[in-house]
């Protein structure tokens, strides 16, 4: 088997032949607004070269797929899909322009020892004065860093006009400059709470 890898950043759309080494730094699947968790699910690759794709397993191949990953782990995948983002497609999860599709021509294998070369994570940071114009365009999602505010602690429980049970937490966050009010919904909501425990 050839030992060569495409860099994420040369990967495009006409062509399944792709084979990359990477690290699964994100996994998650999003939900209904019920609050009900969708069969497919989405993956963040990290190359050796610090390049990022967002990763997306669809409901048919999801549950076979799902447990050939491990989060943090190094995966060599070979032969699927690249396709280009729609150019009004909202909330990416990074600042890129295509995303990966996995089928049932995929084909994953979870190394059993770790790549040195490959970090453990990667971020875009924004400042936080730029964060009021990025929320506005909803075109990706951006990390922060700063400190955060706590004035109530404690969740915030209540029933919302769909008559579902929801929960929030409510924060600032500053970087000396700039302060944004912050909302955690439901289960984020609950993580960072457990968190501050």
């Amino acid at each position: 088997m050839s030992s060569v890898f495409h860099p994420l950043n040369v990967l495009k759309n006409g062509t399944y032949n792709w084979r990359v080494k990477v690290r699964v730094v994100r996994l998650w699947r999003g939900a209904t607004k019920q609050g009900e968790q969708f069969k497919s699910f989405n993956v963040l690759l990290l190359d050796d070269k610090g390049n990022r794709i967002h990763g997306f397993v669809p409901g048919n191949v999801a549950e076979e797929f799902l447990k050939n990953f491990g989060l943090g782990m190094v995966h060599i995948i070979s032969n699927f899909q690249v396709k280009n983002y729609k150019t009004d497609e909202k909330y990416k999860c990074i600042n890129y322009d295509r995303q990966v599709i996995f089928t049932h021509h995929t084909n994953i294998e979870q190394l059993t020892e770790d790549d040195p070369c490959i970090d453990t994570n990667a971020f875009d940071f924004y400042d936080l004065a730029d964060v009021k114009n990025l929320a506005n365009l909803n075109i990706f999602l951006i990390d922060v860093i700063g400190f955060v505010i706590i004035d109530e602690p404690e969740l915030i429980k209540f029933t919302n006009k769909l008559g579902m049970a929801q929960q929030l937490f409510k924060f600032q966050i500053t970087d000396g400059r700039t302060t944004l009010k912050v909302t955690f919904w439901d289960a984020l909501a609950e993580l960072l709470q457990n968190s501050l425990k």
